[in-house]
């Protein structure tokens, strides 16, 4: 049961990083993948909800709730973050005026 609620929030801290990776580049990198993150999160938080249920993962604590609360909230944190920033950035290559 443990092993499973790692893994998926590996799976999910992987893909964070490989997204945060690629952003590394132009604006339109940086818009496209904080659009990516914000698509991401609602997904991983109604995948987890149909989830844990299934596999009886949720605790009288609510443990497994607030971890996916909490992992929701950084991509979507992630997300705004990454693309205001894409916004924000100036296009400065050689063709722009």
């Amino acid at each position: 049961m443990l092993i499973v609620i790692l893994t998926f929030f590996l799976i999910l801290f992987a893909t964070d990083a490989l997204i945060l990776s690629l952003t590394r580049g132009d604006r339109w990198k940086q818009i496209l993948s904080g659009a990516v993150f914000l698509v991401i999160a609602p997904v991983v938080f109604l995948a987890s909800l149909g989830i844990l249920p299934n596999l009886e993962m949720f605790s009288a604590e609510g443990s497994a709730e607030l971890t996916t609360l909490i992992m929701t909230t950084s991509l979507v944190l992630n997300g705004m973050i990454i693309l205001v920033k894409g916004i924000l950035t100036s296009d400065k290559s050689p063709g722009s005026q």
